[in-house]
């Protein structure tokens, strides 16, 4: 006699898949690092990156310094808040984001 295995292996409905096709378009082949290729070298990236300012932006500070004389008290760069917003207004429940470009 079968045993309960056999059994229930031919009586379950398992789809038998079929092997993927090919892609008609070839990869995207992803570039890698190469200085001769110009890509920046780790001194030079260093530098540049180092420019980039997250906070205390020149926009930043004349905003703050108008809600500040305006009397309206706000958080700057608030941890506590998802995305780390540039000014944040608890009493309004409000967060504002500048944007530099």
């Amino acid at each position: 006699m079968d045993s309960f295995c056999d059994f229930y292996a031919e009586k379950s409905p398992i789809a038998v898949v079929p092997p993927p096709k090919p892609y008609p378009e070839p990869k995207i082949s992803v570039p890698r690092f190469c200085e001769e290729e110009g890509f920046y070298t780790t001194p030079q990236r260093s530098s540049t990156m180092s420019k980039i300012k997250g906070k205390n932006t020149q926009p930043e500070i004349r905003l703050r310094r108008a809600l500040w004389h305006a009397g309206i008290r706000f958080r700057s760069n608030s941890r506590k808040l998802p995305g780390k917003p540039d000014i944040s207004l608890i009493k309004y429940k409000r967060v504002v984001d500048i944007l530099i470009g």
